[in-house]
């Protein structure tokens, strides 16, 4: 091997070292922003879940409520979370699936089917496939604020009260842990009640079932309006940390994997020049040692 090829494999070695501390640092940036996104979602869910409690003890089928009530139009709105960056594995890939695949139920179903994506990667990767977007909302900071996903909210609602689409459906990926997240899909509108409100049970019978009746101050009416206000602020924003979180859990694995393999290449690239070395080396000396001979001779 000459002196070029032995170079050539330094710049090589040399490439991919930076390229180890790139991966490296995205890596350590990713860990640090899936630690606050992981304890924001923690703090979090407790508060979607209260709401949501609170809302199914008082909202039932038999409630009338624009947010309840089925309208006449026939289009869907399918919102997209995905991030914005790439660098993440399957993770952008993997939602733009999942909301094609619950547009095409829709459709399938007999509805024209609109997207509204959040991120970057929403956008483009529904264009992509080229999906009609009507709405694009891009986030600037490490974790949105609840005044962002509130107005995302209010857009949502108005889409659905104005009886310009009769549904709203989520499409994100769910949080479970570093390694592990799961696409999927849900109805944000109209809202579906659990169930019909239970009987009243008299205090002196056997049953051990009691519904509990309720107080309602101002009104029954009020309550539930500033009770959907607040549920449909907060799943847009529990969705939000969901994907976040689901995001940099996956680039902080995808940076790992990359640092890994780059070291791997490294070490592989140092083998092959210490070897082209050792083989110089010999040569060399066989050169030495055949000159020698020849003199002798």
């Amino acid at each position: 091997m000459g002196q070029g090829q032995s170079r050539e494999i330094k710049n090589r070695i040399g490439s991919v070292k930076n390229t180890q501390k790139i991966t490296s640092a995205m890596k350590l940036v990713s860990s640090s922003k899936l630690a606050k996104a992981t304890k924001e979602l923690r703090n979090f869910k407790p508060y979607v879940s209260g709401i949501s409690d609170i809302l199914g003890k008082v909202v039932t089928k038999s409630t009338f409520h624009p947010m309840i009530n089925v309208n006449n139009s026939k289009n869907a709105c399918v919102v997209v979370y995905a991030g914005e960056k790439a660098l993440c594995g399957a993770f952008n890939s993997g939602i733009i699936k999942e909301a094609i695949a619950t547009g095409t139920r829709l459709e399938n179903e007999g509805w024209t089917v609109k997207y509204f994506a959040i991120g970057k990667k929403a956008k483009e990767g529904l264009m992509s496939a080229s999906k009609e977007i009507i709405e694009t909302h891009l986030l600037k900071t490490p974790l949105p604020t609840k005044e962002f996903t509130a107005g995302i909210a209010a857009q949502l609602v108005d889409l659905f009260s104005s009886q310009e689409y009769g549904q709203v459906h989520i499409a994100y990926t769910e949080f479970k842990s570093a390694g592990s997240r799961a696409t999927t899909s849900y109805q944000l509108l109209p809202f579906v009640p659990e169930d019909e409100e239970a009987p009243v049970i008299d205090a002196s019978s056997d049953e051990n079932f009691y519904r509990t009746r309720y107080l309602f101050e101002p009104s029954k009416d009020d309550i539930i309006e500033e009770l959907f206000s607040i549920y449909f602020g907060s799943e847009i924003h529990r969705c939000y940390l969901d994907s976040l979180a689901s995001e940099y859990g996956a680039r902080m694995i995808a940076m790992d994997n990359a640092a890994k393999n780059a070291k791997e290449m490294i070490d592989a690239l140092t083998l092959k020049l210490n070897r082209a070395r050792q083989a110089a080396i010999t040569q060399e000396i066989a050169e030495i040692v055949g000159g020698a001979a020849s003199l002798g001779s």
